[in-house]
């Protein structure tokens, strides 16, 4: 999986360069429940995002999604942590 995850992350840096920060949008919008809208390369850095969480191998390591993160409107911050289930 660890063999996967990194392959994963060098083909997203070979097929995207830094620009797409440029054109990425995320919106997070708390309504009767928590709405995440983002454009096609936002939720592209989002997978990214979630590819290195997961590569880290590091139980308790968080992603804050807000506006001081990557998200360009927040109604509601998210934090998105890595953790071991019930079972393990």
């Amino acid at each position: 999986m660890e063999e996967n995850l990194k392959k994963i992350e060098q083909l997203f840096g070979e097929i995207f360069d830094e620009k797409i920060h440029e054109y990425s949008y995320i919106e997070i919008i708390d309504n009767e429940e928590i709405v995440l809208k983002a454009n096609k390369e936002g939720l592209l850095i989002l997978a990214r995002e979630l590819i290195q969480l997961c590569d880290s191998n590091f139980i308790g390591k968080h992603y804050h999604l807000d506006e001081c993160g990557m998200a360009n409107k927040c109604d509601k911050p998210v934090v998105i942590t890595l953790v071991k289930p019930p079972w393990a």
